[in-house]
């Protein structure tokens, strides 16, 4: 199967969606799919396709786009012609270019529920961040609503989901490679306290 993945952040971008990302391309490429990521951070590697962009004022980890109609990547995507489009964030790549592409293939859409951005709110440091986080919360459940299948990491993001009306929403907890962890057994182990000053 030919899986395309469009997302912001890819590999090493120091956050947990692209590290996740990374780790699931490498399994479903052992088990023998296709996999392209259509991103604007992260590594060139097989299959990694990444527009011109420049970074972001406040997150210099995170880019923006310098062509917001990028003919030639749609080219470059239409040409890869996924089985599957899965959007891994609500933005550019995803809800746009992600989406427009399903919609012109006629090809089933897939979105993953990374991040819960009202949590998030607080440890951002924008300009106008209460109306920036409720408009693309808005668009974030807009686009879920027109997906043919939400992923949600917990039952408990499966419940936020289908309460702000997204619908065909699955349970599916993160993957992990438990080939890098190793199980040991401690003997004594001491106990120790943490605590929280307020």
């Amino acid at each position: 199967m030919r899986i395309a993945f469009f997302t912001e952040t890819y590999y090493p971008t120091p956050d947990g969606v692209s590290h996740y990302l990374h780790e699931v391309k490498r399994g479903l490429e052992a088990r023998g799919h296709e996999v392209f990521v259509f991103t604007l951070t992260g590594q060139l590697e097989r299959n990694v396709v990444r527009p011109l962009s420049v970074p972001m004022f406040w997150y210099r980890q995170y880019r923006w786009p310098v062509n917001f109609f990028p003919f030639i990547l749609y080219k470059k995507m239409k040409d890869v012609n996924p089985d599957v489009i899965h959007i891994h964030d609500p933005f550019y790549m995803g809800g746009t270019l992600g989406y427009r592409l399903a919609r012109e293939l006629r090809r089933p859409i897939v979105a993953t529920f990374h991040t819960d951005f009202s949590k998030m709110m607080d440890a951002v440091s924008l300009p106008m961040k209460e109306t920036l986080f409720r408009i693309s919360w808005r668009y974030n459940m807009y686009l879920y609503r027109r997906c043919d299948a939400v992923l949600a990491p917990s039952p408990k993001a499966a419940e936020l989901l289908r309460s702000n009306g997204a619908g065909n929403v699955r349970v599916l907890p993160l993957f992990t490679d438990l080939s890098r962890f190793t199980w040991c057994r401690r003997e004594s182990v001491r106990p120790f306290w943490l605590i929280s000053g307020g």
